[in-house]
């Protein structure tokens, strides 16, 4: 199995920047192969600096994830 390397590149503050394409490469990793390294960084990404890699790792994570949605639990319970 290849291993996923970090790419992030360092910013002010000793933070790290990741690359919204990495993680989008560390999801489809994750969803084809279940490499954990790859998983490891989605979750890493919940933590960066930068709010809109928050929100992308957060929806990628959603997406792979096998727990259903709020939503659909919301509407199945709303059914009589």
């Amino acid at each position: 199995m290849p291993e996923i390397a970090p790419l992030s590149t360092p910013e002010k503050h000793g933070s790290l920047h990741r690359d919204p394409y990495y993680l989008f490469a560390c999801h489809l990793e994750w969803r084809s192969n279940r490499n954990l390294n790859a998983y490891q960084q989605l979750v890493a990404a919940l933590d960066d600096c930068d709010e809109q890699i928050r929100s992308i790792a957060q929806d990628l994570l959603q997406r792979c994830s096998p727990r259903p949605q709020a939503a659909k639990l919301q509407s199945k319970s709303e059914r009589p």
